[in-house]
């Protein structure tokens, strides 16, 4: 049996750092691979991705919880955000985020606060922008798996017509 890079149901069950959500983890629906459970753990998993700079995957998991939103999709998709990534959406986030807080800024007349290099001007970007992000990943992943899980039925409701017929 060749080795496998992520664990299995058993293993994340048995797991000590789990053990206090396992009574709630060992639901079969959250484990099930339907179009309900998959495009809402994508959907959760993009939101905690971006959400969260730390602790996305345990975020994950709670969040799908009372959802019944498959736990191995939500914290897999978690995965967008990584080392290679984190700068570069970090960077869109802020900038996101920036532009937003200048639009605000503009349509009531005011001025921006000083100190735009202080912790408190990168922040709020940041913080705006990371849940733009969240928001939009969200509603995206959502309805981009509904597509791909629904074109994905026809293809093979077509393959079986002609099989058949």
């Amino acid at each position: 049996m060749p080795a496998r890079w992520f664990p299995t149901k058993e293993q994340l069950l048995a797991s000590r750092w789990l053990k206090p959500l396992s009574g709630h983890m060992a639901n079969p629906a959250l484990w099930r691979m339907t179009r309900r459970s998959v495009r809402l753990g994508v959907a959760i998993g993009l939101f905690s991705a971006f959400i969260l700079p730390l602790g996305q995957v345990p975020l994950a998991i709670l969040i799908s919880l009372p959802f019944r939103a498959n736990l191995l999709v939500a914290s897999t998709v978690t995965l967008v955000t990584n080392p290679i990534t984190f700068p570069f959406l970090y960077l869109v986030a802020y900038r996101l985020g920036a532009r937003g807080l200048n639009f605000i800024h503009r349509t009531h007349g005011t001025l921006p606060p000083d100190g735009a290099a202080s912790l408190h001007g990168v922040f709020a970007p940041l913080a705006i922008g990371l849940t733009v992000l969240a928001i939009g990943g969200f509603i995206t992943g959502y309805f981009a798996t509904d597509l791909v899980w629904r074109h994905r039925a026809y293809r093979r409701w077509v393959a079986r017509s002609h099989r058949a017929g």
